[in-house]
């Protein structure tokens, strides 16, 4: 097995790319290689058996038999007290490579690809360094107790486990994915050129495939194409901040694992995360002016208007009612329906730990059976979202859900 070196965090590539040799440093140096661990199938048997989703995106009611359904389960990583992490214990991620369970890679690139339900998604996997970068443009406001447990949690699990979701900023009108660049292209290109390292199929993932890239002039345009373009934080915001934050720690690691979504067939889907409150919450959303009351509140209803609804209005459902309001569009701090939503119900005096965010809109109407108060918020589009950001803003926290997110666990990254 190799040698495993807890500080080492990869090589940049400093072979020429397009443009001048300054320009091609400064574009190139975005996207990093690194020595990536990987699973040894011969040992935690098939893939699907130990990659998951985000460990946010499981379920509590699910998360325990989760954990129990495979001692190598990526999410385990994520867990220090449950897998190693405590105080006084190596983290899990250093015991599991001493039981051969994990492999490690010279300094690579690699491409995933996902297919599930008839969709097809490729993402750039490398290392990205946590520090001011134009082109990495975070949208969403961060909870600082939320940032300070996570880079305690980093500190103590020693590896990422779970990439940043990047996504191209500078894509067309609704397009998560982008429609026009050359970046498909050279993905292609990299993936008849790179080595296969990793295949599996399961209900729960999907078909999942891994290419290992070696460096390369296929290699070395791609990384440029990457890193002229701005990209969109999709998914892990806390992440990156705490990540951010342990860059000037003594112990922390300068980068962070990062998958770009590349442009395909299918684009990424953005959809709202709708907010389901305590009952009796909407009084505390007087401030905005109603549009008009819906007539009708089933289901079908309410999700067609919800489709025709734009920022900044919401739907308020409540009790046996719906109405669609008009907000101001933007909090103190942040733009958007949801920013301004989040302040007025705070504002109110509710408590926090009491909303839900909801990605599934039908799933937040269901609540309403339970007496609960459900504002739907308009879908986000990816020119808004730019917008705001350019303004120096931001869409306020958690208010967008991009899908699908990479798998954890089909490249791990030692801190």
């Amino acid at each position: 097995m190799r040698r495993v070196e807890p500080e080492r965090t990869g090589a940049r590539a400093d072979a020429p790319a397009p443009g001048s040799a300054g320009a091609s440093l400064a574009r190139t140096d975005l996207l990093r290689p690194f020595p990536g661990l990987r699973y040894r199938e011969d040992v935690v048997g098939s893939l699907h058996g130990v990659l998951a989703p985000p460990h946010t995106e499981i379920a509590r009611s699910t998360r325990e038999a989760a954990l129990e359904s495979h001692p190598y389960l990526v999410t385990h990583l994520e867990r220090p007290g449950r897998s190693g992490g405590g105080p006084g214990e190596a983290p899990a991620v250093v015991d599991w490579l001493k039981r051969g369970a994990l492999t490690q890679d010279p300094p690579s690139l690699y491409v995933l690809q996902q297919r599930r339900g008839g969709r097809t998604h490729r993402f750039v996997v490398g290392e990205v360094g946590a520090e001011d970068d134009d082109r990495v443009l975070p949208h969403e406001a961060t909870m600082e107790h939320a940032v300070r447990a996570r880079a305690e949690r980093l500190l103590a699990v020693r590896v990422d486990s779970e990439p940043l979701l990047l996504v191209d900023a500078e894509a067309g009108p609704g397009d998560a994915s982008g429609s026009t660049s050359g970046l498909s292209s050279l993905v292609h290109r990299a993936v008849l050129e790179g080595h296969h390292v990793a295949a599996t199929r399961g209900d729960n993932v999907g078909q999942v495939d891994v290419w290992r890239l070696d460096p390369s002039a296929t290699v070395d345009e791609l990384r440029w194409a990457v890193g002229s373009r701005r990209w969109l934080i999709g998914d892990g915001h806390h992440r990156w901040a705490a990540a951010r934050q342990l860059n000037v720690a003594p112990r922390g690691s300068r980068a962070v694992l990062a998958a770009f979504a590349v442009p395909g067939e299918h684009p990424l889907e953005v959809a709202a995360l709708h907010r389901v409150a305590p009952a009796g919450s909407g009084k505390s959303l007087a401030g905005a002016e109603q549009v008009r009351p819906l007539l009708s509140t089933d289901a079908e209803t309410l999700l067609r208007r919800l489709a025709s609804l734009r920022e900044p209005d919401c739907l308020l459902i409540e009790g046996g009612t719906a109405a669609v309001l008009h907000t101001p569009g933007r909090s103190s701090s942040a733009w958007g329906a949801a920013a301004w939503v989040d302040e007025a119900l705070a504002t109110a005096g509710v408590p926090g730990h009491l909303v839900s965010y909801v990605a599934s809109a039908g799933a937040a109407i269901e609540r309403r059976r339970r007496g609960s108060t459900v504002i739907l918020l308009p879908t986000p589009q990816v020119r808004d979202i730019v917008t705001a950001v350019a303004t120096g803003g931001s869409m306020g926290r958690k208010s967008t859900s991009f899908q699908p997110k990479p798998l954890a666990g089909t490249v791990l990254r030692l801190r």
